[in-house]
């Protein structure tokens, strides 16, 4: 048994190309598609073990309308914003924050800009971890028509929305994380400027993994951390799949690696468990 990787370039195209041509050097047998025909046994049999590379919400509906195992290891729940600062609070980047539907976020203007503003600039994000908006600082003279504009945008009213105290971050490394330990590295953001050329110093790799070796229930091995530095201390922003998520200057071949031999044994756990 071999993973077979399907990639959905629907999205995130500026890394595909990478991640197949990484995939594909370790011939592991690949196929990159805008989406996926609905009959079954289209592009690989359903008895196959398949890795998906995507979009969250193309994954979920894969996981329930397709037989192929894993798929990806991507619970919403697991990694929303709110789960990480539930149960790694101490370590979270956001210290000062609150969880209000989009549809409620007018009416609580004035609590939030109170409670929160820097500046009167608040950072606003969606709890999920699919990210249906993107992450921003919203000024209050802006706030209105921002949440305007998601609403115009069929945000669905019940979005759960993150919404926390602006804070300075000095650089930022996403850190891949399998078994506790960290695999690989690379920067994301330095002195405000997007830079994937450098790997996460050793202070921020310890950090990692001491996070790591306490994870909370239902964390996949295998998954994504970004890590902060402001003020001279380490911090994390958020958690990812490792299916939905870029690599940055990351080493392709050992996440690819890594993850082939995963999904391998999980397909064969599950053949053993539906015996």
């Amino acid at each position: 048994m071999t993973a077979h990787w399907l990639i959905l370039s629907i999205s995130r195209s500026h890394g595909v190309s990478a991640i197949y041509d990484a995939v594909e050097a370790l011939a592991y047998p690949v196929k990159c598609l805008q989406y996926v025909p609905a009959e079954r046994d289209s592009v690989y049999a359903e008895s196959s073990c398949i890795v998906v590379n995507g979009p969250a919400t193309a994954i979920e509906r894969l996981q329930l309308t397709r037989a192929w195992k894993p798929i990806g290891w991507c619970d919403r729940h697991v990694f929303a914003a709110s789960t990480l600062v539930r149960h790694w609070s101490e370590y979270a980047l956001q210290q000062n924050f609150q969880l209000i539907s989009l549809k409620d976020l007018a009416k609580e203007k004035s609590r939030i800009f109170s409670a929160l503003s820097i500046q009167d600039q608040v950072f606003a994000r969606p709890d999920a971890h699919d990210k249906i908006f993107d992450g921003k600082l919203v000024t209050l003279a802006q706030f209105d028509a921002w949440q305007s504009q998601l609403l115009n945008d069929q945000i669905p009213p019940e979005t759960l929305c993150l919404i926390g105290q602006p804070i300075s971050i000095d650089a930022e490394w996403r850190i891949v994380i399998r078994d506790g330990k960290v695999l690989t590295s690379s920067s994301y953001r330095v002195n405000g400027r997007f830079d994937k050329s450098v790997p996460a110093p050793s202070g921020a790799i310890e950090f990692a993994e001491h996070v790591a070796k306490a994870p909370f229930p239902n964390l996949p091995q295998m998954y994504v951390m970004d890590v902060c530095q402001t003020d001279g201390k380490y911090g994390i922003v958020e958690i990812g799949s490792i299916n939905c998520s870029g690599f940055y200057g990351c080493d392709l071949h050992a996440v690819i690696s890594a993850v082939s031999e995963l999904a391998v044994s999980d397909w064969k756990r599950l053949q053993l468990t539906n015996q």
